[in-house]
């Protein structure tokens, strides 16, 4: 590989040797020192390659084996160069590209995140921007170490970060902290009582003495679990209750809509501006003024991508939506079916750590508004500390 590099930047030339004793001319050749590749047979006497210098020499060497040299192809920078000659447009050009290729190559053309669970990569970005490693950021002015204590600091979730720069692109591996179990180590004496009036289905004791039974009905405050307990010796102790008790608590939830409402729909029309994007530079290439009262705006990247990793470089595109109100007339059973869906929201999110038991509905519509009310009977753990206070 190394000596056809060599051969090319010298040049060399493939030629036909048209004689009939061609073994007469290798071995001229030869005794001249003149160095022959890539010789093979022909009809009218041999095809083979030398450098340039060389073939100047084999004209003479030619003409003692009775024999005439053409030149097949020639090969290499010399003749690119005289090809060229007076083209100062592409040298410039040529070297141009190179320079440009060196400063490019200097600055962060891409950033992966590796191993992003319950952050955000979007989050990620944003930190480590602030800290100072984003797509346009030149190599010399990174400072890994500073920019992984930074992030760190600034995002507690990360347990582990290793910032790894191969070529033009910046890869950020972590490791996020494992939730730390919550731990209670209040000791001091405390009763549980009940939250909410409701009816005992279940109790899970680990520590304090029950005072009810499965079944039994309780009003809030209640004491539900005693903290003093009797000991081996026959006395009085005070612990910290601790336990779990699961009731069949009754709750009223009312949901309302307005029968009539205005609402924003797309009228059809949009505004698209375009700007070309490089590193951290944004050109706009349109400027459209829509002027739209009522809009919504839509904003897309487009970037090339290398077949490994996105480059810098790509098109971004603003599109403005008009929207405008129309007044809409619902239905009951429109209006229903919305309430029903806010409904099952408000037991997904803020009920979600009690069992639904039974549902019961009434309502209707009143002064252009609809109202659904909703009885429920919902099974949740309704166990509350209270502090003992213990005179001397």
């Amino acid at each position: 590989m190394i000596l056809k590099l060599i051969r090319w930047f010298r040049g060399y030339v493939t030629f036909l040797l048209v004689s009939d004793f061609p073994e007469r001319f290798i071995n001229l050749c030869s005794i001249n020192g003149v160095n022959l590749w890539n010789t093979v047979p022909d009809s009218k006497g041999l095809v083979s390659c030398m450098t340039v210098s060389d073939y100047r020499r084999i004209l003479r060497i030619a003409k003692k084996s009775k024999g005439v040299a053409k030149i097949k192809s020639r090969h290499g920078v010399p003749f690119i160069v005289e090809k060229y000659k007076g083209r100062y447009g592409i040298a410039a050009g040529g070297v141009l590209s190179i320079l440009l290729f060196f400063f490019l190559s200097s600055f962060i053309w891409s950033v992966n995140i590796i191993g992003a669970d319950s952050l955000g990569e979007t989050q990620i970005m944003n930190v480590l921007e602030k800290n100072g490693l984003t797509v346009g950021t030149y190599k010399g002015n990174v400072n890994v170490q500073q920019i992984q204590r930074s992030t760190i600091i600034d995002l507690p979730e990360i347990g582990w970060m290793s910032i790894n720069i191969q070529d033009c692109c910046a890869n950020v591996e972590l490791k996020e902290k494992a939730p730390v179990p919550q731990m209670s180590e209040d000791t001091s004496p405390c009763n549980i009582v009940a939250s909410k009036d409701g009816v005992i289905t279940d109790y899970q004791i680990s520590q304090g003495k029950s005072e009810v039974m499965r079944g039994s009905a309780v009003t809030e405050g209640q004491m539900l679990v005693n903290s003093v307990m009797e000991n081996q010796m026959g006395g009085v102790e005070f612990s910290h209750a601790k336990a779990k008790i699961f009731a069949d608590v009754e709750q009223t939830k009312s949901f309302s809509m307005n029968m009539e409402n205005y609402v924003l729909f797309p009228s059809g029309k949009y505004a698209d501006r375009y700007a070309l994007s490089f590193f951290n530079l944004c050109i706009p290439v349109t400027a459209v003024y829509s002027g739209y009262s009522e809009n919504y705006l839509q904003k897309d990247s487009y970037r090339v991508f290398s077949g490994i990793n996105y480059l810098p470089l790509g098109t971004d595109r603003q599109r403005e939506i008009e929207y405008s109100y129309t007044e809409i007339n619902f239905t009951e059973e429109q209006v229903r079916k919305a309430l029903l869906k806010e409904m099952s929201l408000y037991e997904i999110f803020c009920k979600n750590e009690s069992t639904v038991v039974s549902r019961g509905f009434s309502g209707g519509c009143a002064e252009g508004r609809y109202t659904l009310n909703v009885s429920y009977v919902f099974n949740e753990d309704i166990a509350k500390e209270q502090e003992l206070y213990i005179s001397e």
